[in-house]
């Protein structure tokens, strides 16, 4: 993979990563989340129809739009919920590692990407460093200092995980018959839209009018680093094969590891340093030599 797309793979999970933290740190990550694709959506819809103003160019791709949204959407409100039942160091790591395993089964499915011995060897290790993360807390678990692990929370970063793979793969095939930055608005606004329901019956409208207040600068750094993370790695998927960008990207796993541990409070064992580096070994194995 060259190295430029790298490189904008590593802003792209640093951004993810940011994000996360800011909504893992609040008790209102379900407004925020909401607030903060539906503000993006909104404020930038205008340069969006600008830049692709043509009708004939969004039909073709309106269904991958609408599919792409919904699993967005049902994204963002598993992970709001695994975050309420997990370690945001457990969590992440969970949801984002094993979406490269699916990314690359629906890569070869339905866009014809074949995996390498090579790369079959860095899912592997991804695997196996994830398998770690998580059986360290499972070892400890009558440890004081124990994160916290639970099936209910597994099952929900794995179904985290689920939806990245389907949306990234609609996407991937979007992005290559549109710009990626209007449809990444678009596709931001329309989860926003399909996510009102469920936060309006959820909140109501008073909740959610005061979160937009009493939270505004988070909600608007949200939706900064999510529209940068999600355009970014739209433009990638552009240009390079989903199945490698789709791993590469994961690196955001050590830094979600690192900012549980610095900024949450959240204990980091040695075991679970190692799987994390495994994770991380794994995923630039898959980049260079998968």
């Amino acid at each position: 993979m060259p190295i430029e797309l790298i490189l904008l793979l590593l802003l792209a999970a640093v951004a993810h990563t940011a994000w996360n933290l800011l909504l893992k740190q609040s008790s209102q990550r379900y407004l925020i989340s909401w607030w903060a694709l539906l503000m993006m959506g909104v404020l930038l819809l205008p340069i969006a129809l600008w830049l692709e103003p043509a009708p004939a160019r969004w039909m073709p791709i309106l269904p991958l739009l609408l599919l792409s949204a919904g699993f967005e959407a049902a994204y963002y409100w598993t992970l709001m919920s695994a975050y309420q039942k997990g370690d945001f160091g457990l969590v992440y790591p969970i949801a984002r590692g094993t979406a490269p395993i699916w990314i690359s089964l629906w890569a070869a499915l339905f866009l014809g990407e074949r995996i390498s011995p090579l790369g079959g060897l860095g899912i592997g290790l991804i695997v196996a460093g994830l398998a770690l993360v998580g059986s360290e807390s499972l070892w400890r678990v009558r440890s004081a200092i124990a994160p916290r692990l639970s099936a209910s929370s597994v099952l929900l970063a794995l179904s985290v995980s689920l939806f990245i793979s389907l949306y990234s793969t609609l996407d991937a095939r979007a992005v290559h018959q549109i710009s990626p930055f209007p449809y990444t608005v678009m596709v931001l606004l329309v989860g926003a839209v399909l996510l009102a329901p469920l936060v309006l019956q959820k909140f109501g409208w008073q909740a959610s009018l005061k979160s937009l207040k009493t939270d505004g600068w988070r909600i608007l750094a949200v939706g900064a680093l999510t529209l940068t993370a999600y355009g970014l790695t739209l433009t990638v998927y552009r240009t390079g094969k989903l199945s490698y960008a789709g791993a590469v990207r994961e690196i955001s796993i050590v830094l979600a590891a690192w900012m549980g541990w610095q900024f949450l409070g959240e204990k980091i064992s040695f075991w679970r340093a190692i799987g994390a580096c495994i994770v991380f070994a794994g995923v630039v194995w898959l980049a260079i030599l998968g």
